[in-house]
């Protein structure tokens, strides 16, 4: 079935969850993305779905490395991978100049048949929830999910002379290289953007690629929502984090944009008093009375 990911949809279902929603019965799967962040690593493996999945199942990802794809990457995917034995990850090297690697899908293998989720999104915060997207969540029969599998094994047997450890020397040098690269992105929009001359094929090699921009997935602006609310300190009263924050059915559904006792997690993230914004945090929705929604 096709859906929409947009943020301004009502009808919008976030690959993040169409995703998860795959994974969650499944004996084994694969998945490739073009581009892939620690961030995106992240709202798929740290989430509870996931981590049931890959206890007992098996999970092949080849990620790309022709840009975004950085060092934060690769050390939230080993961090993972340490964690989960059952993970395993190459990275897609090449040397190729007429093109880039750009697929983006993934498929799980069930008792019944699987599924297969295949798109536009990438495995970045962007690509799985803030950008609009489109995307195929497919429920396939058993033959077709041998079928799918046989075509995914042929292609990656064809890979295999541009497929490396996620920690092997070319893979580390290119990562550095995306990163650096993202920095000198960000650092330019913070300086003037006059265009000396000699320098016009540099900006228009700069537009001229595929580019998506961790950095402003979770900017706020003067048309953004805020929500001010007293939030108790949790039972470590030293540590001075929360663990509970209550809320009315109204307020989940307008603002958080969920529903009580829903299947799917919220993501959060912490913004210090020095404007750091921290790690992503995933909480579940728990309805303890018929109005008030407790946020664990």
């Amino acid at each position: 079935m096709l859906y929409i990911q947009d943020p301004e949809y009502e009808n919008s279902f976030l690959l993040n969850e169409a995703l998860l929603e795959a994974c969650e019965n499944a004996e084994y799967g694969a998945g490739t993305y073009a581009f892939v962040s620690a961030n995106g690593i992240d709202l798929l493996m740290k989430d509870s779905i996931f981590e049931k999945f890959i206890e007992t199942g098996k999970y092949f990802l080849v990620i790309g490395m022709d840009e975004i794809t950085n060092t934060n990457t690769i050390n939230a995917i080993t961090e993972y991978k340490n964690v989960h034995s059952n993970l395993s990850v190459k990275a897609f090297v090449h040397t190729t100049k007429a093109s880039i690697y750009h697929p983006k899908f993934s498929w799980f293998k069930t008792r019944e048949g699987g599924y297969l989720v295949t798109g536009s999104g990438n495995l970045t915060q962007k690509g799985l929830r803030k950008n609009r997207e489109a995307y195929v969540l497919e429920k396939v029969t058993n033959d077709q999910i041998k079928s799918i599998e046989a075509e995914w094994n042929r292609w990656i047997k064809s890979l295999e002379s541009y497929l490396f450890d996620i920690n092997d020397k070319k893979v580390l040098e290119k990562a550095k290289e995306n990163k650096k690269r993202v920095m000198e992105r960000t650092k330019g929009r913070c300086t003037n953007k006059k265009k000396s001359k000699g320098d016009e094929h540099l900006y228009a090699k700069r537009e001229m690629i595929e580019y998506e921009d961790e950095s402003g997935a979770w900017e706020i602006t003067n048309d953004s929502l805020a929500l001010l609310a007293e939030i108790p300190i949790g039972r470590d009263r030293k540590s001075k984090k929360w663990c509970q924050a209550n809320f009315d059915v109204e307020t989940l559904k307008s603002y958080f944009e969920t529903t009580p006792n829903a299947k799917y997690e919220i993501i959060l993230r912490c913004v210090t008093k020095e404007g750091i914004i921290l790690d992503i945090e995933k909480r579940p929705v728990i309805s303890k009375k018929v109005s008030i929604i407790a946020l664990n």
